[in-house]
């Protein structure tokens, strides 16, 4: 009976604490399934406004696509201390407007899979969404957790509850880790939404290690796959990484491989491509289909194509993490302020990954690059890629320039690479400019909008601020086969190939353009 006093006292509190504190406690049953439906109940902070509004993200940080998560959101209700319903408005999807705010206590509502909902033109990129099934549930935080107006910036508390037969795993700080629970912690909404969960009803993690990096990785499979072949991959693509940046990475990194067998019921999210990866800053979310190489430009194999994923992961989460941008740093989920410089972090490490796979195979990176040209062609005239950044959410589908950052934008990349080479004389390249912006910014000081390209001009030579009006900020097309004659290339009727001879100099370029350690 004391025992029974002892817990009945320290579960109030614990319970009151959580409530004076400022702080929100989420709790997710992952083991009640229903329909692809998840119940989300939250123990709101203390609010000291008299209304207030509760929001879910119509924006997120790194997609190309409003998402709002609110239409996802179903049964809401808010309850004061003595359990009895508060009155509340929906404004529009997102927006819940509660004029009683301090009497608030629980918040309770029913979150739908987003990935039910990919014949939806608008639907959520996959690894940016939640997948709900009997065996595994991928959170991504922003379809699954609202938030309070002004109480963005205060610790978030989610407690994943589960029977014995489920793992949870995430980058975010485990408070407490218990036989049917865990509790995970992060300081700030924008931490939380950095930070995806997984829980699986198989306990499938690998922990690679290289030098001074340690890479967690949680695997959901729905067909037998090789987990030394996964530990391998991942090591590969770490020790390349590290060894052609020779530059810091993160010291902690979480993987979510979310590897889906082919199958009917899954065709239209394979169709409409939304597979691949979403970046954040300590982690990343990858999800590829079995039947990959039927969908992909090169015909790439399935663990080649995640070994390439990986590469781009682990150079992004590199510059994110070294060179953040403040446009990330208090990020507005219902109105964010656009930005023009998202190639700096969806062009730029991809042309390096593809530079870093490919640089001693001159015909596969030709091949690449053709490739690449191919698919620029497919997109409308007269977009310049800094227009294209700032106006892509005005696009009826935003998905569909997409890519716009991965094809046009690789090739801009490369015309940036030579020209800071032919600048330099073969003395400095992209890569290497960009890793001196670390002279100027780090974590502590974030680059504002205005100040990337002056910075990279200050870094290299003034005419490439030239160079980013001509290209960047106008529709101008640069002459591709100028800056390929340039490294020893030829390039002709949208073909890269390698030239037969090369002089000195294009020699001396074409190895400062590859980067060769």
């Amino acid at each position: 009976m004391k025992n029974r006093f002892v817990l009945v006292c320290t579960f109030v509190i614990f319970w009151t604490q959580i409530f004076a504190q400022q702080v929100y406690l989420y709790e997710v049953n992952v083991s009640k399934i229903e329909h692809d439906q998840l119940r989300i109940i939250l123990h709101c902070p203390k609010i000291s406004q008299k209304q207030i509004h509760f929001y879910f993200p119509a924006y997120i940080p790194n997609n190309y696509a409003a998402v709002n998560y609110g239409r996802f959101v179903s049964k809401f209700s808010v309850k004061n201390a003595k359990g009895q319903y508060l009155n509340f408005t929906q404004k529009d999807m997102n927006t819940y407007f509660i004029p009683n705010a301090q009497d608030i206590r629980t918040i309770e509502y029913i979150i739908d899979d987003t990935w039910d909902f990919v014949e939806d033109k608008n639907y959520v990129f996959g690894t940016s969404g939640t997948n709900i099934e009997q065996d595994c549930i991928l959170l991504n935080a922003g379809g699954v957790f609202g938030y309070f107006e002004n109480y963005q910036n205060i610790p978030f508390h989610i407690k994943i509850t589960h029977d014995n037969h489920w793992y949870t795993h995430s980058s975010l700080f485990i408070q407490e880790k218990k036989e049917h629970h865990t509790v995970f912690l992060a300081s700030n909404y924008n931490r939380l939404v950095d930070n995806p969960i997984i829980a699986t009803k198989k306990q499938d993690t690998l922990l690679v290690k290289k030098d001074k990096m340690e890479c967690a990785v949680s695997v959901y499979a729905s067909f037998n796959y090789s987990k030394d072949s996964i530990r391998a991959i991942v090591s590969r693509a770490l020790s390349n990484v590290q060894n052609y940046l020779q530059y810091p990475i993160s010291k902690q990194y979480h993987l979510i491989l979310y590897l889906r067998k082919k199958d009917e019921q899954n065709k239209h999210l394979r169709d409409i491509g939304a597979f691949g990866s979403t970046e954040h800053t300590n982690c990343s979310v990858i999800h590829i289909p079995e039947d990959i190489e039927d969908y992909h430009p090169l015909k790439t194999p399935y663990l080649k194509r995640m070994e390439q994923l990986l590469a781009y992961n682990f150079i992004y989460a590199t510059f994110n993490t070294n060179l953040p941008s403040a446009y990330y740093a208090d990020f507005n989920f219902q109105k964010p302020i656009s930005t023009a410089h998202n190639w700096f972090y969806t062009s730029f490490p991809h042309y390096i990954s593809l530079l870093m796979s490919n640089y001693s195979n001159l015909d596969k990176l030709c091949s690449w690059m053709s490739k690449k040209a191919s698919l620029a062609k497919t997109y409308p005239e007269g977009v310049p890629l800094n227009n294209l950044s700032l106006h892509i959410t005005d696009y009826p589908n935003p998905y569909d320039m997409f890519n716009y950052f991965f094809d046009y934008g690789v090739l801009l990349m490369f015309c940036l690479d030579v020209e800071i080479i032919t600048q330099s004389k073969g003395e400095k390249n992209l890569l290497e400019v960009i890793k001196s912006l670390n002279k100027k910014f780090d974590k502590e000081r974030p680059f504002n909008e205005n100040e990337l390209i002056p910075a990279i001009a200050e870094q290299s030579y003034p005419e490439i601020s030239k160079f980013f009006e001509l290209y960047f900020e106008k529709a101008n097309k640069p002459d591709y086969a100028k800056y390929a004659h340039q490294v020893g290339l030829k390039y002709e009727e949208g073909i890269f190939i390698p030239l037969d001879t090369q002089n000195a100099q294009q020699k001396q370029y074409l190895k400062k353009w590859l980067h060769i350690p």
